[in-house]
């Protein structure tokens, strides 16, 4: 009776802290997605985001040759900070029916977050990692105008 009792006792809590949970993602959360921002194949571009916002940078890349974007340099801590790469399986975006050949060319995402108004810029190079001397294949800078 007792063991009835505690299970009882436990699935009433588990239940509990569990919608308790999920309330709050719905009602309380101001989490929204981050914007996904395709790089133009140029070695400069330009863009804008909301200061607070997260934001994926989309650049072109074919990984299985080695090669992939890293920043370049420091960023200016104070106004965006870098998350991290994603897996392009992460990224939801709109064909999520296509299906990367192996060996193609692809897509590289990389997660920032803005943090104060102003201007930065986030330069990148496309380098192979433990080459660590070579020169970049490409580089690529952006503009980023904070509001």
């Amino acid at each position: 009776m007792k063991a009835k009792h505690f299970l009882t006792s436990l699935t009433i809590i588990f239940s509990l802290v569990f919608m308790g949970s999920f309330m709050t993602n719905i009602e309380g959360s101001d989490n929204q997605d981050p914007i996904i921002i395709t790089i133009p194949e140029t070695p400069e571009s330009e863009f804008s985001v909301k200061s607070g916002e997260d934001f994926i940078l989309k650049i072109k890349s074919n990984i299985t040759t080695g090669y992939s974007w890293e920043i370049e340099g420091n960023l200016d801590e104070g106004k965006v900070k870098f998350k991290g790469k994603l897996e392009p399986e992460d990224v939801i975006e709109t064909h999520p029916d296509q299906k990367p050949l192996l060996g193609a060319s692809g897509f590289e995402y990389l997660e920032f977050q803005s943090l104060a108004s102003g201007n930065t810029n986030i330069n990148l190079k496309l380098v192979r990692p433990w080459e660590k001397t070579a020169e970049p294949t490409k580089r690529h800078q952006i503009k980023l105008t904070i509001q």
